[in-house]
């Protein structure tokens, strides 16, 4: 592994990784589960020391691509603003999150993070420094973003900052059953009441489990979030059990913070988390929860927790982030931590790859983080009318296939 402080050294590591014939993968926080980041018999580019934030201004912000989204939040909050679409967990890389997508319960509403991005430096995997936006050299931009490295390593970005607001209410929303659960989101989506949405299935390990929607309201004053009925009017949750919290937004935006302390805490945030992510059409996702519900789970393992991201994929603009035909889609989470033992762990990838299948059976795609072995096939169906397109990019700016091996593409 090595570990470059600034842009020229990690254009040397690529020159010389393809003078001797080296392939190479860029690692942000390595939240991706399936060796992505990683490079056999390579070398494995530690981005954390490339962290600074060079510019933040009245509307847009220039970051290295090892800096955290929590490092970046901070620092635009000191000017009131904020980028518009955060990852629900802050301690993940701008790097890595832009080469995946970046999604959060506030992308039915502004997008990926991809979607608010105004120009990339980058360095290909022909050792070239290079700017790319979407009027200079947009083929680079295009197969950049969400392109899970394939064509360069991101080393800067520019993103689009937006005023933040200075306070949320989150609304916890019980549901008796999932299907009323998941036709209330679809609902709060098409109406945009909420500025996030996120649907939550918990599972204990006593196979119970429950329903619930996560919803907040942001606004710029203490308790000033409107009407709370007004919000819940015509829910089919269990209106006398809603429960409603105010919370600052940088508190709110950090939230995840507070589940990895305690999964700390308990000895099992360093435990294998063979994680299952989809893109499932909304006619289908019922069908698909309900699959995972009905398998058994390991012994010892973790509680579950599926989470269903509502999505309108209209408001996604990035050619290579793949989601199903629809208004409405759903990213499937499914969240889970595994025994440290062989056994239980292949038990688990193997479900992921039936409901994988599953999925592709319904229309749907996948999100390129998730524990899924996958091979040229998988993928080729994955891109879609896009496949040629980036073999062509590949070809391109990494003719010799140096980077970013680990999810098997090419």
């Amino acid at each position: 592994m090595v570990e470059p402080h600034r842009i020229d050294e990690l254009v040397g590591v690529v020159r010389q990784a393809r003078a001797h014939g080296l392939q190479v993968a860029a690692r942000g926080e390595g939240h991706s589960t399936n060796g992505q980041a990683q490079a056999k018999d390579g070398i494995v580019v530690a981005m954390r020391a490339m962290d600074s934030i060079h510019m933040v201004g009245p509307d847009q912000a220039s970051v290295d691509a090892g800096a955290t989204w929590r490092q970046v939040l901070r620092r635009t909050l000191a000017l009131g603003l904020t980028p518009p679409v955060l990852t629900d967990y802050l301690g993940l890389s701008v790097g890595g999150t832009l080469s995946v997508g970046g999604l959060s319960g506030s992308s039915f509403r502004h997008g990926a993070q991809v979607d608010h991005v105004t120009e990339l430096e980058v360095v290909t995997g022909s050792g070239m420094r290079e700017r790319c936006s979407p009027t200079h050299n947009p083929d680079l931009f295009g197969a950049v973003l969400a392109g899970l490295g394939q064509c360069g390593i991101i080393a800067r970005a520019t993103i689009r900052l937006v005023r933040a607001p200075s306070y949320v209410r989150v609304f916890r929303l019980p549901y008796p059953d999932l299907t009323t659960m998941l036709s209330d989101e679809v609902l709060l989506v098409e109406e945009e009441r909420f500025d996030h949405v996120l649907g939550i299935v918990a599972v204990e390990t006593d196979n119970s489990w429950s329903c619930s929607i996560e919803a907040a309201s942001y606004h710029e004053a203490w308790g000033a979030a409107g009407s709370d009925t007004v919000l819940t009017s015509g829910l089919r949750c269990d209106l006398g059990a809603i429960k409603t919290e105010d919370r600052s937004y940088l508190g709110w935006a950090d939230r995840v913070s507070e589940r990895v302390e305690l999964l700390e805490t308990m000895g099992v945030w360093d435990l294998p988390h063979p994680c299952l992510d989809l893109f499932v059409p909304a006619p289908a996702v019922g069908e698909l929860v309900e699959t995972l519900l009905a398998q058994p789970m390991e012994d010892d393992a973790g509680p579950l927790r599926v989470l269903l991201n509502p999505l309108r994929a209209a408001r996604l603009g990035t050619p290579l982030l793949r989601v199903p035909p629809g208004d409405v889609v759903f990213l499937g989470d499914v969240l889970r931590t595994a025994p440290p033992n062989e056994r239980a762990i292949r038990g688990m990838l193997d479900q992921n790859r039936e409901l994988f299948e599953m999925n592709r059976q319904l229309g749907g795609r996948h999100y390129s983080i998730a524990t899924i072995p996958l091979c040229r096939s998988d993928w080729i169906g994955h891109f879609g009318d896009r496949w040629r397109w980036l073999a062509a990019m590949k070809r391109r700016f990494d003719p010799d296939h140096l980077l970013t091996p680990g999810p098997g593409i090419f």
